[in-house]
């Protein structure tokens, strides 16, 4: 092996791909395949720097250097699609809002330790995704007092959605891209500026046609997003990491920022899990800053959600 790596036209080669490795995730072609592959950058990320441990055991200091170069770019583009920050932002006394994001299809441990699971994360605002009927009387039951605004909207589809507001609607709205819905609630926290939340689903990344179909509905989001005035914050299950092409488009032309400060999935510990790709999100607008985020699990460790808080930049409150 050893003989095998000192030779020049195998050091070019395997530098070559190791390159086109790092382009192909940046630059990734609108196939479904590579697409997928891209879904995994931060494994990807973690083997270029496993491969240049193993070529540094065989002193092949040029190949070494290739794995440390492309493992050191791909990191730097995937903080560039996350939050930039290196911590969360300190709290001012400005009103917060926090609001969680569950999906229900993942509540595998039942009813009632969803539902304790749930009050313990005491949001002000709870967006629950995929729900279908058999949900609707149990959450009324078990969090009508603690959250007494509600909209649902109950489908038997994945695009059923609902949200539960300690604060009161001062709008509610649906619109649609296609046939899935997205639904807006504005909500009072005794603020001069209201604060919009989009609630969103999209469709399953299944193939080419369905990419293009994300970059669509993101782009009615984004045009929706732009009749508002206050601070929009859009909550949902994306299907799809902070770093794919879609989601960075989508980003940019919505002005909107990430509350993941990485893109490695965590458990509500914070400690790294390396299984699983994080897809449900909660970005926010440029006036906003988050000083919390993590994630929800069950009794299982299964992923159920995700919570963060927001509140005005100060400087933004200065005006």
């Amino acid at each position: 092996m050893e003989r095998l790596l000192k030779n020049h036209f195998i050091q070019f080669l395997i530098s070559g791909v190791l390159l086109l490795g790092v382009l192909f995730i940046i630059f990734t072609p609108s196939i479904g395949l590579f697409k997928k592959l891209s879904n995994f950058s931060v494994h990807i990320m973690m083997g270029y720097l496993l491969i240049g441990m193993f070529f540094f055991l065989y002193d092949q200091k040029r190949l070494v250097i290739a794995s440390l170069i492309g493992c050191g770019v791909l990191c730097l583009y995937l903080k560039s699609a996350s939050n930039q920050n290196m911590r969360l932002a300190i709290e001012n006394a400005e009103p917060k809002l926090s609001i969680a994001l569950v999906d229900l299809s993942s509540a595998d441990d039942g009813y009632q330790r969803t539902i304790e699971h749930i009050r313990g994360v005491e949001a002000d605002v709870i967006s629950f995704q995929e729900l279908t009927p058999n949900w609707v009387d149990i959450l009324r039951d078990s969090l009508g007092s603690q959250y007494p605004f509600q909209h649902m909207m109950v489908r038997l589809d994945p695009f059923g959605m609902g949200v539960f507001s300690k604060f009161p609607f001062q709008k509610i709205d649906t619109f649609y891209y296609k046939q899935i819905p997205n639904l807006l609630t504005s909500v009072d926290i005794k603020h001069s500026t209201p604060f919009h939340l989009i609630h969103s689903i999209s469709e399953a990344p299944v193939n080419d046609k369905a990419y293009a179909e994300i970059r669509s509905h993101f782009q009615e989001i984004t045009s929706y997003s732009a009749s508002l005035f206050g601070e929009i914050i859009t909550v949902g299950n994306y299907h799809l990491p902070s770093w794919a092409s879609e989601m960075l488009e989508f980003k940019f032309n919505a002005r909107l920022k990430d509350s993941r400060r990485d893109g490695l999935p965590r458990s509500p510990g914070g400690a790294v899990s390396f299984f699983g790709v994080p897809v449900d999100h909660i970005f926010f607008s440029e006036q906003l800053e988050c000083t919390e985020f993590r994630v929800i699990a069950n009794d299982n460790a299964s992923h159920l959600g995700i919570v963060g808080t927001y509140q005005l930049r100060f400087n933004q409150i200065a005006q």
